[in-house]
């Protein structure tokens, strides 16, 4: 019987360009340029952060000052009250968070094709048909996350009412949401999962890749069991459409979408960032937090665990794979 998956092309050229490490290895070294990557994306971002921080800190600091008392409770004070700053950030901060995820996308492009000696297409990043499987992955994401909302709302899990829409910012977070998931996506299928690929079972780089994805997410708020397994399953929901499919287009597509609509168009937390600018607004009905993911959101909740798993199988099963040769560097 035809294996459900085979090495696409853009593995191949990766394993033709340099031998691979094991998979331990292949994670360390991830950890190294994760950690580059992030840093250069904090230092774009700490400016306006610090900015808004302090012109925003200020006042409230000064105030606690002036009202005295000891030392242990005046930091406290200041400490409670900068934490309830950053969970209110405005919204220009959240966008942009989102656009200096860009730095993430260059750094591990950089590294590819400076150190390991790989080209863009070995991260998925191919050329040909661009838009459809763009436009592919955009519906599957938005079919996914769309089913989930359905199954909460058929089960109680969520109550939807008109949202707080307006134009500019919306629009503005469907780029950011694109940047961000292809960030998301060519740091962890088109660099991680490839390079493990090159000299480790294809299941290792799948199961790996995933896990580490799901690693990422465990600052988030809100983080649970049920969340942290439904974001290793996206991993491979992910990761098994772009073997599949043999390039990264639809898997930025399905990941940036499946963000977007989410929060801007349901109004639902997306992994514990908090409401945004959307068409409805979704609320978690209390005592459904199994179903409905309760502080984490939608994607700690059994509905996207379903859905995950449903994806899963029918991308395995259904979805052709994209017949590709492989040429030499």
């Amino acid at each position: 019987m035809k294996k459900l998956l085979q090495r696409p092309a853009m593995m191949r050229e990766a394993a033709l360009g340099g031998r691979g490490h094991k998979w331990i290895l292949e994670i360390l070294i991830f950890i190294l340029v994760f950690i580059v990557a992030s840093s250069i994306e904090s230092m774009l971002l700490a400016p306006p952060l610090s900015v808004w921080l302090f012109r925003s800190a200020f006042p409230v600091i000064q105030g606690i000052v002036q009202q005295g008392g000891s030392p242990l409770s005046s930091v406290g004070a200041m400490m409670q009250s900068l934490t309830a700053l950053m969970n209110s950030m405005p919204e220009w901060l959240l966008i942009l968070q989102l656009y200096v995820t860009v730095a993430v996308t260059v750094t591990v492009i950089l590294f590819c094709r400076l150190i390991e000696k790989r080209k863009p297409a070995t991260l998925g990043l191919r050329r040909g048909h661009i838009a459809r499987e763009y436009l592919i992955g955009a519906a599957v994401g938005t079919g996914m996350l769309t089913f989930a909302i359905g199954i909460n709302v058929l089960f109680g899990g969520l109550k939807i009412s008109a949202g707080h829409f307006s134009v500019l910012p919306w629009v503005l977070y469907l780029l950011g949401f694109v940047l961000q998931g292809m960030s998301e996506e060519v740091l962890c299928r088109g660099y991680l999962m490839v390079s493990m690929a090159r000299k480790n079972p294809l299941w290792v780089a799948v199961v790996g890749n995933s896990l580490v994805f799901a690693v990422l997410h465990l600052a988030n708020p809100g983080i649970s069991v049920v969340a942290f397994l439904n974001l290793f399953l996206c991993g491979c929901v992910f990761s098994v459409y772009v073997i599949k499919r043999g390039n990264l287009w639809g898997a930025c597509a399905m990941h940036s979408l499946w963000n977007f609509v989410q929060g801007n168009v349901f109004g639902v937390s997306v992994s514990g960032m908090g409401k945004m600018t959307s068409i409805f607004s979704s609320y978690s009905v209390s005592g459904h937090g199994l179903l409905n993911g309760g502080t984490f959101g939608l994607e700690g909740g059994l509905a996207v665990t379903f859905v995950e798993l449903a994806a899963l199988a029918l991308i395995l099963f259904l979805v052709p794979a994209k017949e590709e040769s492989a040429q030499a560097e």
